[in-house]
């Protein structure tokens, strides 16, 4: 009985050791910048292509993306105003960590005139309107809509 309860034990320790050393840090890691002004972007996705596998970047516009099998994959990375980055043929292997920035370049989201409507209850029936064109906005140094 003893003897069964230690070769047990003895296996347990061998199959568990076989398994932490299998476990490789694999990885791919970097930084996403705005392409014009080399600013770091927040909240980019990076995925490796047809996995499902991604992480987004943070305030640093750092990402890391681990426990990858070795291999050769295709790297995306996509932001909302921004063109997509891609890379491709990037080799993964074990124990070397792979360093993949992107530079995305600014692309304007075309859209339709915004228009405000706003009634106030004390003024009666008056259709007083205003039209606040392009250059109005331009030159009120507005950061956005």
């Amino acid at each position: 009985m003893i003897f069964k309860r230690v070769f047990t034990y003895i296996f347990m320790v061998l199959v568990l050791a076989g398994g932490l050393a299998a476990q490789t840090t694999v990885k791919v890691h970097g930084v996403v910048v705005d392409g014009d002004t080399g600013e770091p972007l927040m909240g980019v996705h990076v995925t490796i292509d047809g996995s499902g596998i991604g992480a987004a970047t943070d305030y640093r516009g750092f990402y890391q993306i681990e426990n990858l099998l070795e291999g050769e994959y295709s790297v995306s990375a996509g932001h909302v105003g921004y063109s997509p980055g891609h890379r491709t043929d990037v080799q993964i292997f074990r124990d070397r960590p792979v360093r993949l920035d992107f530079r995305l370049t600014p692309r304007p989201i075309p859209m339709q005139a915004v228009q405000v409507t706003a009634r106030r209850p004390d003024a009666g029936n008056t259709n007083d309107s205003w039209t606040i064109g392009r250059e109005a906005i331009e030159s009120s140094y507005a950061a956005n809509v």
